[in-house]
């Protein structure tokens, strides 16, 4: 959760905020209309497969 002020007390304290929030409200299964209709999951592998 966003601190009052508008700002995180440190570096760590927001790469914690942005983890805890990926492993429970963002859904890597669920399509986006951005990804093609891709799943965060299935877009990262499919671009992997065709990078050098």
């Amino acid at each position: 959760m966003l601190p009052h002020s508008g700002a995180f007390a440190s570096l760590e304290e927001a790469r914690l905020e942005v983890a805890y929030y990926l492993d429970t409200y963002f859904n890597l299964d669920r399509r986006h209309s951005a990804l093609g209709y891709y799943s965060p999951h299935q877009f990262e592998h499919d671009l992997a497969k065709h990078l050098p």
